[in-house]
C-alpha cells in the first residue's frame, strides 16, 4: 500500500525493501535451474485488489494515519 498510495520517499522505500525480496527469489530460481532457461513473467495486478475500499472509513482513517496523509488525500489517490 505504501507503493501505491504513499508520498514520493514511502514509495522509494518500498520499492527498495521490495528489491531486497526480488533479488533473493530470482537467485533461487536461477540456482535451482542450474544454468538451465529461465523465463520470468512480470505480471500487473489489479490494483483494486489491494487498495482499501472508498467505504471502508476505518480502514482508510488507520491507512491515512500509517502514511501521515489524510483521508480525502487518500481517496483522491484511490480515484
Amino acid at each position: 500500500r505504501q507503493l501505491i498510495l504513499g508520498d514520493e520517499a514511502q514509495q522509494e522505500d518500498a520499492l527498495e525493501e521490495l528489491l531486497t525480496y526480488q533479488r533473493a527469489d530470482y537467485e533461487g530460481i536461477f540456482t535451482e535451474m542450474d544454468g538451465l532457461a529461465v523465463t520470468i513473467r512480470l505480471l500487473d495486478p489489479p490494483l483494486h485488489e489491494f487498495l482499501p475500499s472508498l467505504e471502508d472509513d476505518d480502514v482508510l482513517t488507520a491507512l491515512a494515519e500509517q502514511l501521515g496523509s489524510t483521508v480525502d488525500q487518500l481517496k483522491e489517490q484511490v480515484k
